[in-house]
């Protein structure tokens, strides 16, 4: 609205013009028109400054200090809001002075009409006096020279300075809006993490907490500085700026996210590494029994026992639910958790390896038989190196502890020689 009512002046002011020279009469009739014009154009004058002063583009002018580009463009506007007040004030009085000259009489007569005609048309708006040089002094009778003009020209002079602080005023408001519609869901979404915050109880040395009084000082030093100089806002610059706030409040979101969880879901998380060291037990107790079979039927099958974890995470998880403080907690339930998976993974390691050296056996075995079987198809059983590899064999894959190394290489020789051609006995 604030953008179309200082035209509106103006084309107001033309019309108004046109038809005082179009009908060139002094009447009374002429003149009582004339005022009531004037008069309608004081009542939208003022209600125009009175939305100017409440609109949220000066209040961000008059809330505090400015800098950069929106101090020296006020710096050089503020004159002509100033003057805006002045000029009405001095547009009012001088209507005033005209109401009680026509309210004097019901049928004014000549006076009473060249009072009117002054005060509508002349140069009846006192707007300035300037004291006379002293040099000039002896070249003119008076002290002071005094700046007249007319009510219409004033008025025009009121249009131009609303104009001139309307439109600063508009493009604070446009820019700083466009600050806020970025900014405030960023700035929501911290007030709600602060909230959580105070929720969970934590402390104020709380690491959590210190991440969120961090981000609070920032976003109220982004919110200072767009308020101080909302002009100087480039959406350009300033995005990165907010999508780098906006990165750490999410971090900030995921972090209470899971706090909260840590503490609604604090029954079930107990329960749950619970079962899960039972797992790591049983998965310990499997690994012992393959150490022990490997040992038994593999030779040098010296496989180093993993160092006790089960002890450790035991304490831990006992000790858990005497920590202070969700963070602590979380932290801690997120560290027995790995350590967890780590042990189980350490063991699975252990055992797959006992394992494999038995299977290792029985899969040499299983291969010595196969050729074996083709061997006869083949009728070289009897060759003479291959009954004795045949002999090597059954005393290295069915003896207690196995020599898997010496057995996969008699096992080769072995295959080899069944698979040669003319190996016949």
């Amino acid at each position: 609205m604030l953008a179309t009512i200082g035209w509106e002046y103006v084309r107001e002011h033309t019309r108004l013009g046109a038809w005082i020279e179009m009908t060139g009469r002094d009447s009374v009739d002429a003149l009582d028109d004339e005022l009531a014009r004037r008069s309608d154009e004081e009542g939208r004058i003022g209600a125009a400054l009175v939305e100017l002063d409440g609109h949220r583009g000066r209040a961000l002018l008059s809330a505090g200090a400015l800098g950069g580009e929106t101090a020296r463009r006020w710096a050089l506007c503020e004159p002509a809001w100033d003057a805006l007040w002045q000029d009405f004030d001095r547009f009012r009085t001088v209507l005033a002075e005209a109401r009680e000259v026509r309210a004097a009489r019901s049928r004014p007569g000549q006076r009473e009409v060249d009072e009117l005609r002054r005060l509508l048309r002349g140069r009846s708006v006192e707007v300035a006096r300037v004291a006379v040089a002293l040099p000039d002094r002896l070249r003119t009778p008076v002290a002071q020279r005094v700046e007249q003009i007319s009510l219409g020209e004033l008025s025009e002079r009121i249009d131009v300075e609303f104009y001139q602080v309307s439109t600063l005023v508009l493009d604070v408001d446009r820019i700083y809006q466009a600050f806020l519609d970025e900014f405030g869901p960023l700035a929501e979404r911290l007030r709600a993490a602060r909230a959580l915050v105070d929720d969970l109880g934590l402390p104020a040395r709380d690491p959590t907490a210190l991440h969120a009084a961090k981000l609070t000082e920032r976003s109220d030093q982004l919110q200072q500085e767009a308020t101080a100089d909302p002009l100087s806002l480039d959406q350009i610059t300033s995005r990165p700026v907010h999508a780098d706030l906006g990165t750490q409040v999410a971090k900030l979101e995921a972090r209470l996210a899971g706090l909260v969880q840590a503490r609604d879901g604090w029954p079930d998380a107990l329960a749950e590494v619970t079962g899960r060291l039972r797992e790591v037990e049983s998965l310990g107790r499997r690994a012992d029994q393959a150490r022990a079979r490997a040992v038994e039927l593999i030779e040098n099958a010296d496989i180093a026992s993993p160092a006790d974890r089960l002890s450790p995470l035991r304490a831990e998880l006992a000790g858990l639910p005497e920590v202070t403080g969700w963070t602590a907690r979380a932290d801690r339930l997120q560290r027995l958790r790995a350590a967890l998976d780590a042990a189980a993974d350490e063991l699975r390691a252990s055992h797959d390896l006992a394992a494999g050296l038995v299977e290792r056996r029985a899969e040499l075995r299983g291969r010595y038989e196969a050729y074996r079987a083709k061997a006869v198809r083949l009728d070289r059983a009897e060759h003479p190196r291959l009954l004795e590899l045949d002999q090597r064999l059954r005393q290295l894959l069915w003896t207690r502890p196995c020599d898997l190394a010496e057995a996969t290489r008699a096992l080769a020789d072995y295959q080899r020689l069944v698979s040669a051609p003319g190996s016949r006995g």
